[in-house]
Order: C-alpha cells, then sequence, then structure tokens
C-alpha cells in the first residue's frame, strides 16, 4: 500500500513521541494496515486490545476486560454513591484490581497501549481503564503516563448501551462515545484521519460516500443509488450475489434456504478448541454445516500462499468428511484446509520485554456461508458485487458501511429502495470530527513532541519507584522467613537508601530540564551528556553497593538452605529486577551514542547478561549436597549451611556413595570401616540396623553401620 502524509505522520507521532492519538478515517483508508504496521515494527512496550472478543482475535490481542480485569458493570468517574450491583466508582473498582504480580510488573512497563474499534468502546469503560492504569502505576497523568493509539471510525460503528445503563451513566457523561469520557479529555490526544481511499476509485462513488458519512447526503446522491435497485429482470443473474442484511435471523433465513435448496448430503464440521478460548470469541461457527454447491466466504487471509483473503467468495465444489474444495469465481480451485486462531495473553519476559503467550486456541475451515451475512460482520471486508437489504437499517452508519464494502457503484443492487430517514448519521460525532480537523500545525506539534519525549525518555531512567516497589514486597518476605544467615538485610536502612534516591532525582530532574532547554534552542549537547554521564555513575555506584551487593550475599547465604525454594526465587527475580534497571541506566544512549562512558558493573557468572538465570536440569536435594562436598566442604559444615540435620546430610552421602557419586571414606574412615566389618555378620538387605547393632563387641554409631550395610550390600552386587 502507498504510504501517505498523514500515515508517515501517524507512524512518527506514535514512534517518536509519547503523544497520545485518534487513527481514524474513511473505510478502506488502511487503518488496520497502520495497526499491524506498529505492531510489527515498534520497539516500544506495546499491548493491544478491543471491546469484543471477535474484535480482539482479528487485532491480535485480548478484550479490554480481559487485559484490565474490570468488572462487567458500569463505571462512574467519581466517587458518589452508587448501586454496586449496577456500576463502579473508583473505590470500589480499586477493590476488584487486585492484579498478580506479573501483571502489575507489565502494567509498569507498558509504554504503548492500542486499542482498536474505538468507536464501539463506551466513555465509562475507557475512563475505568485510566483508573486501573493509575492505580498499578503510582501515576497520577491519564492513563497512568501510557501513551494511547485508539484505532476506528465513528462513522461506521458506536457504543452499544441498554437504557437502563444509560440511566446510571447520564448525569456523568453527555453522550456514550469515548471522547466524552474523563480520561480522555484531559489526555490531550491529537486526531489524524487517513483521507486517502484505496478500495474504491470511482470519484462520484467516493463523493457519495462521504456524503452518506458525514450527513450531507442530497437528493441526487439518493436518486442516484436508487437508480441500483434490482430489477426483476436482474433476479437470476445476481442470484448468488452475497446479500448485506441489517439483522442476523434475515441473514441465517437467507443462508438455511439456500442450502436446503442444494441436493445432496450436508456435511458437518465441528472447531476442535482447546484451553482458553471464549464463545464470544470464536471467529466462525462452532459447526460449520457445508453442501456441494454451497456459496462460501473465506474469513481469513491466506498466510502462507496468498491464495484466498478475508472476504473471498467461492463455492464448494467437492466435499467429504475429512476434504473440502472451493472453486473463486475466477475458477481457481482451493483445497482448503483448518485453520489455528490463537487466544493470548501478555506476560513479561525476563528482559522486560511484553510477549505474548498462548493460553487457547480455535480450529476449524475459514469458511461461513455467504448467500448472506449482516452488515455489521461484513466490518473490514470488500466486494465486487453487492445486493443491499438496508429496509430496517437502525443504527447511525450502517447505510455507509453497508455501502463502502463495494469497490463500484456499479457491483451495487437494492433490494428495495433506499430512503432518506434510513441513513442516520449521529450529530454529536460529526461535531467531534469537525473540532478535531486534519490541521497542517500537526508537523511542528510534531516536533515539539519529540523534544518532549527525549526528556521522559531519559528521565524514565530513573524512575526508582520501581525498585521501591520490589525492594518493599520482597524486604516483607524476608521479615516472614526470618532465616538464620549472617548477611540478613537491614530492611531500613535499604528503605531509606531507595526513598533518597527519589529525592535526588527529583532535584535532577530540574537541572535536566534546564540542559534539555539548551539543547533544544541552542544545539548544546556536551553539557547534556556530560551531567547524564554524572547521574549514572552515581546512581549506579550507590545502586551496586547499597542494594545489588547485600542482596547477593543474602541470596548466596539462603542459596542451599532446604524449604525455602519460594523465597529464593524471589529475590532471585527481584536481584534480576535491579541488574536490569542498572543495565538500563549504563546502556542508555543519546544520538545514537552511549551516555555512560565508565565501566559497567558485570553480573555474576552464574546469570546470563539478560538476567536470566542459566537454565540447569532442577537439582534433587542430595544432588545440592553433593555440590557443597565438592567445594570442600565437611558433613557438618553442609548441615550448617543448608540448615538441616547431620542425619539429613549422612543419608544423602549413602545415597550418593550408592550412585557412585563419592567413595565410602567421605562417610567412613576406612580404618573405622575395615573394623566395624571384621566383626560385622552376613546381612540381607531387610536386616535391621538393631540386629547388625547387637553383634558388634563396641560403640557404633547408625550412621556408621548405615555406610557399612550399604557398602557390604554394593560388593555383593559388583561380585
Amino acid at each position: 500500500m502507498e504510504v501517505n502524509q498523514e500515515f508517515k505522520l501517524a507512524e512518527q507521532f506514535v514512534e517518536e513521541t509519547n503523544t497520545s492519538l485518534f487513527l481514524t478515517g474513511k473505510a478502506g483508508t488502511g487503518k488496520t494496515t497502520f495497526l499491524r504496521k506498529i505492531v510489527e515494527s515498534t520497539s516500544k512496550k506495546t499491548v493491544v486490545v478491543a471491546p469484543t472478543g471477535v474484535a480482539a482475535i482479528h487485532a491480535g490481542g485480548t478484550t479490554i476486560h480481559s487485559m484490565f480485569g474490570l468488572p462487567l458493570i458500569s463505571f462512574i468517574p467519581v466517587n458518589d454513591p452508587v448501586d454496586h450491583n449496577l456500576a463502579n466508582n473508583p473505590s470500589s473498582l480499586g477493590r476488584h484490581l487486585r492484579y498478580r504480580k506479573d501483571k502489575r510488573k507489565l502494567f509498569q512497563e507498558l509504554e504503548l497501549l492500542i486499542i482498536d474499534e474505538i468507536s464501539m468502546v463506551r466513555a465509562d469503560l475507557l475512563d475505568a481503564v485510566d483508573y486501573a492504569l493509575r492505580y498499578v502505576r503510582h501515576n497520577s497523568e491519564p492513563f497512568g503516563g501510557v501513551q494511547i493509539l485508539a484505532i476506528g471510525d465513528l462513522f461506521q460503528l458506536s457504543p452499544v448501551i441498554r437504557e437502563e445503563v444509560w440511566y446510571t451513566l447520564r448525569p456523568y457523561y453527555a453522550n456514550p462515545y469515548f471522547f466524552e469520557a474523563k480520561s480522555w479529555k484531559e489526555l490531550g490526544a491529537l486526531t489524524i484521519e487517513l483521507q486517502k481511499v484505496y478500495r474504491q476509485k470511482n470519484e462520484q462513488f467516493l463523493e457519495i460516500l462521504n456524503r452518506i458519512r458525514s450527513g450531507s447526503m442530497t437528493q441526487e446522491d439518493l436518486k442516484c443509488l436508487n437508480q441500483r435497485q434490482l430489477k426483476e429482470k436482474e433476479a437470476k443473474t445476481v442470484k448468488d450475489t452475497i446479500v448485506l442484511t441489517t439483522h442476523n435471523y434475515t441473514a441465517r433465513q437467507i443462508n438455511r434456504d439456500r442450502m436446503r435448496e442444494l441436493p445432496g448430503k450436508s456435511f458437518r464440521y465441528k472447531a476442535e478448541v482447546e484451553g482458553n478460548f471464549s464463545e464470544n470469541a470464536f471467529p466462525v461457527s462452532e459447526e460449520l454445516s457445508l453442501k456441494e454447491g454451497a456459496q462460501v466466504m473465506f474469513i481469513r487471509n491466506d498466510m502462507e500462499s496468498g491464495r484466498y483473503f478475508n472476504g473471498k467468495i467461492g463455492r464448494v465444489t467437492a466435499i467429504n468428511r475429512k476434504e473440502i474444495t472451493v472453486t473463486t469465481e475466477e475458477g481457481l480451485d482451493i483445497d482448503v484446509e483448518k485453520i489455528t486462531w490463537e487466544n493470548k495473553r501478555y506476560s513479561l519476559n525476563s528482559d522486560n520485554e511484553i510477549i505474548q503467550e498462548k493460553i487457547g486456541s480455535f480450529k476449524q475451515y475459514p469458511l461461513r456461508l455467504a448467500w448472506a451475512i449482516t452488515v455489521h460482520k461484513s466490518q473490514g471486508l470488500t466486494f465486487e458485487k453487492l445486493i443491499l437489504d438496508l429496509e430496517h437499517s437502525f443504527a447511525p452508519g450502517q447505510v455507509y458501511v453497508a455501502l463502502s464494502r463495494c469497490r463500484t457503484l456499479e457491483g451495487l443492487h437494492f433490494r428495495s429502495p433506499l430512503l432518506m430517514s434510513g441513513i442516520r448519521v449521529d450529530q454529536t460525532v460529526v461535531d467531534f470530527y469537525q473540532r478535531n480537523k486534519y490541521s497542517s500545525r500537526l508537523q511542528g506539534e510534531l516536533d515539539l513532541a519529540r523534544q518532549k519525549y527525549l526528556g521522559v525518555r531519559l528521565k524514565k531512567l530513573f524512575h526508582f519507584w520501581k525498585m521501591r516497589d520490589l525492594l518493599s514486597s520482597w524486604l516483607n518476605s524476608v521479615i516472614v522467613k526470618d532465616l538464620n544467615v549472617v548477611h540478613r538485610p537491614e530492611s531500613a536502612i535499604m528503605k531509606a537508601e531507595i526513598r533518597e534516591y527519589g529525592l535526588i532525582a527529583e532535584k535532577f530532574f530540574r537541572e535536566l530540564d534546564y540542559l534539555l532547554s539548551r539543547y533544544f534552542y541552542h544545539s548544546e549537547a556536551d553539557p547534556l551528556k556530560k551531567r547524564m554521564n554524572d547521574a549514572i555513575h552515581y546512581f549506579s555506584e550507590r545502586i551496586y553497593k547499597n542494594l545489588i551487593t547485600p542482596m547477593m550475599n543474602y541470596y548466596t547465604e539462603i542459596e542451599y538452605i532446604s524449604g525455602n525454594k519460594k523465597h529464593k526465587e524471589e529475590t532471585f527475580e527481584v536481584l534480576n529486577s535491579f541488574w536490569n534497571f542498572l543495565d538500563d541506566l549504563s546502556g542508555a544512549s543519546f544520538q545514537n551514542e552511549k551516555l555512560y562512558q565508565g565501566t559497567s558493573f558485570q553480573r555474576p557468572e552464574k546469570w546470563t547478561k539478560s538476567g536470566e538465570k542459566v537454565k540447569k536440569k532442577k537439582q534433587l536435594t542430595h544432588e545440592v549436597t553433593l555440590a557443597l562436598y565438592e567445594k570442600g566442604m565437611s558433613m557438618q559444615e553442609i548441615a550448617d549451611v543448608r540448615q538441616v540435620t547431620l542425619a539429613t546430610v549422612y543419608n544423602h552421602f549413602v545415597k550418593l556413595y550408592r550412585e557412585d557419586k563419592i567413595p565410602i571414606s567421605a562417610i567412613v574412615e576406612q580404618d573405622r570401616l575395615a573394623r566395624i566389618l571384621k566383626h560385622f555378620p552376613e546381612v540381607e538387605p531387610d536386616t535391621k540396623l538393631t540386629e547388625i547393632k547387637a553383634h558388634l563387641p563396641f560403640t557404633v554409631t547408625f550412621n556408621e553401620l548405615k555406610a557399612a550395610k550399604s557398602y557390604l550390600l554394593k560388593e555383593d552386587t559388583a561380585s
């Protein structure tokens, strides 16, 4: 697709600034293309959400409610009294937001939130997202300082809201559209409207569509469209042309009737659903019923060979229980294979990168019956020919969406004449677009936003509150465990240390603002780079000496103590996070040049550079004992380090001897063993140690007897 001015400008705002955007545009202007390009190319930590399950699957993201753990009731943006069966206010919503530690960390690292199909998002839902991000990020800025990219067309899909819900929300919002959200008004987002239409080429048709979209349709436009009303003699020639209708039951009835007309056997194909995949997010019917001769539509692009695309029409020409062949209008035979859609959730890996992990899947043939579909399901599709059944149009924008699915005016046919009264446009939406028209001043806004973003990025290096939250939680864990160690972290000292970092950083930021202004207005980069170098050196030294070093000493002591697996993992995770923070400081760049010219602190060898512990096979408890023995420790020293009894270590040594990993002399001295064996009776594996001890004329410990018995049994096996 040719990249136009608005497309490029929007891309620059997303990548080079932290300015929030509403990206909009007529049908066919490339909004979905833009979303995919940003997701593929951005270096920012990004999450994609959408208001419905199907929209989320198509956008490659997750639903808003699922991502933020929001209840399925309304939200009012102030702490007025409210019936909590109907709505939440900030106080009550805060009680719902009990995020897991990994989800909190993900939100804290989040830089860019993409909301697809924003036109369907109600104002109160957007305010709930805003509250959740401010709450978890401890940041009072709109959306907790996260950049928002909202994508959609308000003239196409509008929010769905029941009257009883609107009764609750009406005192707080002028209308339900997202732009009425309190958070959106505070955000100061820019609107960029993509102008170039790639779907339609005919100027007359484009002009008609534009006037319908904006509510300025003329009688001449209506007359021109109604000339496309289906005539009786044309009915046979367009019999199999897909019908776009306004209601689900009409589309289902048309498809059922046409299927019944076909001779032959019907085959049913049930989807394979695994893991977590909500029925509301199924991209196609769970059970697909087809016959030879059925008209179908592909509902996904062929990513591998490009044989079909989302909206491609064809006919089933061969079918059995395991195979379906579809022949396209161009005569291409396609052996259709099942496609897997994946439901994913976002998580944070050890490098603090936001990744997606599969939690469920839906596998089915990417087909649906296509004699008729609803206008709603046609969203995003393109057709060469259409029959429009719009007599019962009921929603603003519905007629525009239906008309704009077709490439040409000549490809349109109407079952009944269009009426001016049926073509609805919400004046609220028209007014919003008038107030937020594309402006030539946006290029100047871009330059200012770039400057602001540079300051944000540099200051972000010193956001010590992330470390503060991690440290506070971990220190509480240390207090609870109360392990007997020498290098016990001093909770009050460490908390005071990190609190002081924040106070120093606040003063430093004022100096940084001055140096940034000198750079922007006088191109003086050297003072800025020198001051950043000094700050990085100062904080790195303190973090390493006063936080990382005591934590590493503590971890070294508890590493081999039994019964503390979870606490060791928590300690290791927090320590890694601090190392990551240190790496980000020392690795920061400006003008493609590293800011810090000193020597960076190196992680210990047992960690990789990414901060991820070298993966190895899980050690059994006696193997941990072996590792300490190989370091030269005695049994008593191992028992002390692992904080277990000496008898437990003896048992480990005996097991290790049986596995040929240590000599018998490691358990009992050779002379002592010889003396014991001299008076040792012949034994069977089930002989009890008390019976053996009764035969010996001198004092001997049960541990020594255990070692001697193991020695004899092993020798017998060897011989």
